[in-house]
């Protein structure tokens, strides 16, 4: 991988020169990365067949994979390291770096998006409630390349199409100025993903364990624990917790007493203690729910137009971004007609294994359905629906009907929002 030590090697020299200063790291890892092209030398196949039989590696950042699936170290010097992130079904969450750098694709496809966080409070080190704001959301293709900020000046996320999808990057380790690094969840709410305090990680375990054996106590046990939980304790606990109460009731999984509390239950008597960060926590976990269905529906879908769709509809917050989006990806067809056969092709695309209805996960849903879609979009109330469609064989009450099943399908919120 001669390319690849060159790379390092002049990235190192280019640094040295501006005495390794890293506000300018960024900017020389970008022009390293437009200069050498790696991604027309080198192919994912090439990789992993090179590093899979060297009788040596380079020291492996970070071994137990805990970001990329997998990553891989290609050349490592006391400074920075070169890494390699493959991705199958992997989608980054939104999260800021405490580190420094720049990346480029070099196989596969992702949408990239880009945010700004306006914090309203503190809550502690490790947590802060606000407002998130999207400022972005771009096609990268291979040969793209973004540069790297430590700290809250580069909020993004990844959500990778192609199955694999591969990224190299050129990083620094860490930069001490920029922690904690705190992951974001819509609509607003900054986490430090990596603090680890044992108490807290042990009491989440024996609650769950209590949930799990069904002890006649663990419903108070739970809601005892909670009562004296600050936000970002709360939040960790509840996350800790959820798996075990999926579906609504510990009894959907388990067999237990149906008296059991829901999750939903659960959420809302610890929610209401902190007022309007409450209703910001509610709204935390229903878009973590949603988030969870579309990514999972992704994973259930091989069609590279379809795992785009699914992308949009997760990652952008209105029809606006879609179909702006929606015409960067398909240039020769007209936007709307373009999301509506995406649409289409979603519903009536047979997902392998029961678990989702179809690609949307939504039961009895077909043209007609569409068609109102399409009317919403336009602002149209049920009664300008069934005006505008001009048949007086269209039933109102189906309209309506349709009206509330489109309006509580959490998948299709961003097309129901602003734009146009």
């Amino acid at each position: 991988m001669k390319i690849i030590e060159d790379l390092g090697n002049e990235v190192e020299k280019r640094w040295a020169s501006v005495d390794h200063d890293e506000r300018r790291f960024p900017e020389i890892c970008a022009a390293a990365l437009a200069e050498f092209q790696v991604q027309k030398e080198l192919g994912i196949d090439d990789l992993i067949r090179e590093f899979a039989t060297r009788a040596v590696l380079p020291e492996q950042k970070d071994l137990y994979a805990k970001f990329g699936d997998p990553p891989l170290t290609l050349f490592a010097e006391s400074r920075f390291h070169i890494d390699v992130y493959f991705w199958f079904e992997g989608t980054t969450s939104i999260h800021q770096h405490g580190f420094c750098g720049a990346f480029q694709v070099i196989h596969g496809s992702s949408i990239h998006s880009h945010y700004e966080f306006l914090p309203r409070r503190e809550v502690s080190s490790f947590c802060r409630i606000g407002e998130m704001r999207l400022l972005v959301s771009e096609l990268l293709g291979v040969g793209d390349i973004q540069t790297i900020d430590p700290g809250a000046g580069y909020i993004h996320s990844l959500y990778h199409l192609e199955h694999p999808s591969a990224t190299l990057i050129i990083r620094t380790s860490r930069s001490a100025l920029e922690l904690p690094q705190f992951s974001y969840l819509k609509p607003g709410l900054a986490v430090d993903p990596f603090y680890e305090e044992p108490g807290l990680i042990k009491r989440g375990q024996l609650l769950a364990a209590a949930v799990r054996a069904g002890i006649d106590s663990a419903d108070q046990l739970v809601e005892d624990v909670l009562a004296s939980a600050d936000l970002f304790y709360t939040y960790r606990l509840l996350n800790v917790l959820r798996p075990h109460l999926v579906g609504g009731t510990v009894e959907s999984i388990f067999g237990l007493p149906s008296e059991r509390i829901t999750f939903g239950e659960l959420l809302e008597k610890t929610s209401r203690r902190f007022g309007a960060d409450g209703e910001v926590l509610i709204s935390v976990f229903k878009e973590i729910e949603r988030s969870e269905k579309l990514v999972g529906l992704r994973n259930s879908v091989r069609d590279e137009e379809l795992r785009f769709m699914l992308a949009l509809l997760l990652n952008v917050p209105d029809r606006e971004h879609v179909l702006k989006l929606i015409s960067s990806r398909f240039p020769n067809a007209e936007p709307r007609d373009q999301l509506y056969d995406l649409l289409s092709r979603l519903v009536n695309t047979k997902v392998i294994g029961g678990k989702y209805k179809n690609g949307l996960d939504l039961e009895g849903f077909g043209d007609f359905e569409l068609l109102v879609l399409e009317e919403m979009m336009d602002g149209k109330s049920s009664d300008e629906v069934v005006e505008s469609l001009g048949n007086d064989a269209v039933d109102s009450k189906r309209v309506e009907g349709i009206f509330e099943k489109i309006g509580s399908a959490a998948v299709l919120e961003p097309l129901l929002k602003g734009g146009a």
